[in-house]
């Protein structure tokens, strides 16, 4: 007798994604235009009663974005379809988990030609922070995440950061790291994908880049 068939398949497991903790606005049309603040001319000031008030000028500009289509497709056969209908549903859902792959990439890693996005690492004027740097005594990488945060508040232009977003394998050699009483500095952590040793919500994802680029 041939062997009874398990009714669902084995699952991949797929990383989170990360537009979900991103703000998003739904448009209706292929792009939009929108207006970013840019920089403030003047400031407040003290003034005496019946005394002219500072003007203030806000400088911006106009910005086009242009929606990114990503998409899949997969074929399967009418018996599949017609018999095994719990493959079916698996097969619709992995295929949108594999297009959510890609456009985790493209978040991050796109350099924007062709039809592809520009990713955060392509985008021009972001701040960065070289890790390697980072040499003094007892230096470690927390230490770079708090000076990056620190960056943020007080570049040229006030940022709160609400993300942290670094390879699995960064994030495992941080949560390794112990003083010298062999105490690991960071609190254990039973999901083991959310840091619990920074201000800043944090995930792990393998479409970031390694070794360093936290």
């Amino acid at each position: 007798m041939p062997p009874e068939l398990f009714p669902y398949p084995t699952a991949a497991v797929h990383e989170q994604r990360i537009l979900d903790r991103l703000p998003g606005y739904a448009i209706d049309l292929p792009s939009i235009e929108y207006v970013r603040h840019i920089s403030t001319t003047g400031s407040g000031e003290s003034v005496a009663e019946g005394a002219l008030k500072p003007e203030v000028v806000l400088n911006v500009d106009k910005l086009v974005a242009t929606a990114v289509k990503l998409a899949a497709h997969l074929a399967l056969s009418r018996e599949i379809s017609d018999d095994w209908s719990a493959f079916s549903q698996y097969a619709t859902n992995e295929l949108f988990k594999i297009v959510i792959n890609t456009e985790n990439q493209q978040l991050l890693n796109a350099a924007g030609g062709g039809a592809d996005m520009t990713g955060f690492y392509a985008t021009a004027g972001i701040l960065t922070h070289d890790c390697a740097a980072d040499v003094g005594t007892n230096e470690t990488p927390l230490d770079s995440i708090e000076k990056s945060i620190a960056d943020l508040r007080s570049g040229s232009a006030l940022a709160e950061p609400d993300l942290f977003v670094l390879h699995p394998e960064d994030w495992s050699a941080m949560r390794r790291l112990k003083d010298t009483l062999g105490r690991f500095l960071l609190a254990p952590d039973p999901m083991g994908s959310s840091t619990s040793g920074s201000a800043v919500p944090s995930r792990s994802s393998k479409s970031t880049k390694s070794s360093g680029s936290a």
